[in-house]
């Protein structure tokens, strides 16, 4: 059923002015942006690509044009904001943080938790902040 159709329809029963504008018509989504007609408020509202905000996507993100990550991280952006999203082998807002570039965990594997928070999975089995004295496999019993 066509827009038209049940906007009419609409109109006739009372639910929709009889004046209103079908704004979608007018394309006032911006930059790739599609216009959704809102038939009960008499309006519309724009869904914009990920890099574009505001009421008509006119507005545009570009925080992520000069890559504020750090370490390998890439940027991406939602609207008016932005996020770095890290490799495994850092983290931070921005990737600043690879605490297991300095080898604390000897022979064993580093494995960050949040920021400069790592953790060490030792040889012999156990987690500890570092495997020194903790580099030699226990033998099994």
């Amino acid at each position: 059923m066509q827009p038209y159709v049940v906007l009419f329809a609409l109109c006739l029963i009372g639910l929709v002015n009889a004046n209103a504008v079908i704004t979608c018509d007018n394309h006032p989504c911006k930059n790739g942006g599609t216009c959704i007609q809102e038939i009960f408020d008499e309006g519309y509202r724009c869904k914009c690509p990920m890099e574009y905000y505001g009421t008509n996507c006119e507005k545009r993100n570009d925080k992520c044009d000069t890559n504020p990550c750090l370490n390998g991280g890439s940027c991406q952006v939602s609207g008016p904001s932005q996020s770095c999203v890290c490799p495994p082998d850092a983290s931070g807002k921005m990737c600043q943080y690879r605490p297991c570039d300095t080898k604390p965990c000897g022979m064993g594997e580093c494995f960050i938790v949040y920021e400069n928070i790592y953790f060490c999975l030792c040889p012999d089995g156990h987690v500890y902040k570092d495997c020194n004295g903790h580099d030699v496999r226990k033998p099994s019993p």
